[in-house]
């Protein structure tokens, strides 16, 4: 039997495949930056170079990426969210 589990933080994505025929130790495991973490890289870098943003999804968090949107509105940007995003990101 197998399971996929993915656990999204604020800084990685956690990802680990759980295989009943191996020892749980020799499972595949990987660790990569979350994707609100980023989105928040791209934010900063069209903050960086003055450029206006628009944020489209299904479903956006928060964390990284709530704060990216507000630091590039501060910074007297310009930056749109449709209405998918979720309630993390105004």
């Amino acid at each position: 039997m197998q399971i996929l589990t993915i656990d999204v933080g604020t800084g990685t994505q956690d990802i680990f495949l759980y295989d009943s025929r191996l020892e749980i130790e020799n499972g595949l495991k990987l660790i990569v930056p979350s994707p609100t973490l980023i989105m928040n890289r791209r934010l900063q870098e069209a903050t960086r170079q003055g450029q206006p943003v628009l944020l489209t999804g299904v479903l956006m968090g928060g964390g990284p990426s709530g704060w990216g949107a507000e630091n590039h509105i501060r910074a007297g940007l310009y930056g749109v969210c449709d209405t998918r995003c979720g309630p993390h990101v105004q």
